[in-house]
C-alpha cells in the first residue's frame, strides 16, 4: 500500500532535481516500481514530470507489463493500467522472450482470475493489444491462456483474434 510519506519523498527529491529516469542495474527504473507495487500517486507524480511510459528494463519489461505482472500475492492493477495507457503506453512492446503485456496476462494462474482481470484484458485489447502476436516460442496469448486453464480468457481473446 503506497504511503503518503513516500510520495513527499518523490516531491522532494523531484524538486531537487533527481532523475526520475535513474535506472538500476537491471535497468528498473522508478516508474516501473511505481507500477508493479500499484501506488497511483507516485505513478501520477512522475509521469507529470516526464517518465518515459515505454521504458524498458534489461530484460524488455515496461511499466504496463509491470503493471499486471504475475505475482501470488496480488491481481492486476486496473487504474495503473489504465494510468499508463492514458499517458500512451505501447501495448505492443515485447520482453525479451517476444511476450507483450497480453501475454504476461494469459500466464496468469486459473485459480487467480477473475472479472477484474477480464476487465484488465479487455482494456488492453481495446487499446491495440494484438492477440495475433507471438512470443519467441510461437506462442500466441490464448496459447498460454489455455495452458492455465483459463477458458474465459480464451474465449474473450480467440473472440478478439477472430474480429
Amino acid at each position: 500500500m503506497p504511503s503518503h510519506g513516500g510520495l513527499e519523498i518523490f516531491r522532494l527529491l523531484i524538486k531537487a532535481g533527481a532523475d526520475i529516469s535513474m535506472r538500476d542495474d537491471m535497468g528498473i527504473t522508478p516508474l516501473h516500481q511505481a507500477a508493479r507495487a500499484g501506488d497511483c500517486p507516485i505513478l501520477d507524480m512522475l509521469m507529470q514530470h516526464g517518465a518515459d511510459v515505454n521504458s524498458q528494463t534489461k530484460n524488455g519489461r515496461t511499466p504496463l507489463i509491470e503493471a499486471i505482472a504475475v505475482d501470488s500475492d496480488r491481481k492486476p492493477h486496473l487504474l495503473v493500467t489504465t494510468m499508463l495507457l492514458e499517458r500512451g503506453a505501447d501495448v505492443g512492446l515485447t520482453s525479451s522472450d517476444g511476450r507483450t503485456v497480453l501475454h504476461e496476462m494469459a500466464s496468469m494462474p486459473q485459480k487467480r482470475l477473475n472479472e477484474l482481470d477480464i476487465n484488465v484484458v479487455s482494456l488492453l485489447l481495446d487499446n491495440g493489444a494484438d492477440p495475433t502476436a507471438r512470443d519467441h516460442n510461437g506462442q500466441l496469448a490464448s496459447d498460454l491462456a489455455a495452458r492455465e486453464s483459463n477458458t474465459k480468457m480464451v474465449q474473450v481473446l480467440e473472440r478478439w483474434g477472430m474480429e
